[in-house]
């Protein structure tokens, strides 16, 4: 039955952390466009601050819809209790992560320059790819067809990055 806590809570788990990003990375990108942007470790922790009240109230009220499984006597409760420990357990701990771990991450990962230009969707191995085969592409630029070029073109403009990176 743990694992059946488990599987039932995963869905949940996440829940806490997806907000705290959500709003993080809309924060940083409404910062980036403002006239005087903040430190971006000001802005990681308003928009937590701003969200620290839902998230706990929301994982308050979750825990507090499973505690009546504690309460059962006799065979259901040898059956169930497992199954509500490793619930409100997890619960607990997603919590602790997404006020915690998560605004960390996002500081460290989601405000970031490389080459020359914010790629916070884009991970090294596409920005730096991308930059060698643009520089390759204008030395030899009568091979405008070659697959080189062409890839140089696409991955730019691909939904992971959503802007031109070099």
């Amino acid at each position: 039955m743990t694992l059946g806590g488990l599987a039932i809570a995963i869905g949940v788990v996440v829940d806490n952390g997806i907000i705290t990003v959500e709003n993080v990375v809309c924060r940083l990108q409404l910062n980036r466009n403002a006239a005087a942007p903040n430190p971006a470790i000001e802005v990681v922790f308003d928009a937590v601050q701003e969200i620290l009240n839902t998230v706990v109230y929301a994982t308050t009220i979750l825990i507090l819809i499973f505690l009546p499984i504690f309460m059962l006597q006799d065979l259901a409760g040898q059956i169930f209790n497992p199954l509500g420990v490793s619930y409100v357990t997890s619960l607990a701990a997603s919590l602790v992560v997404a006020v915690t771990m998560v605004p960390a991450l996002c500081y460290l990962l989601l405000d970031r320059k490389r080459c020359g230009i914010a790629a916070s969707c884009c991970t090294r191995w596409e920005v730096a790819r991308s930059c060698r085969i643009r520089r390759r592409s204008t030395r030899t630029h009568n091979r405008r067809t070659s697959a080189n070029s062409m890839f140089a073109s696409i991955l730019p403009r691909t939904p992971i990055c959503r802007r031109t990176l070099c």
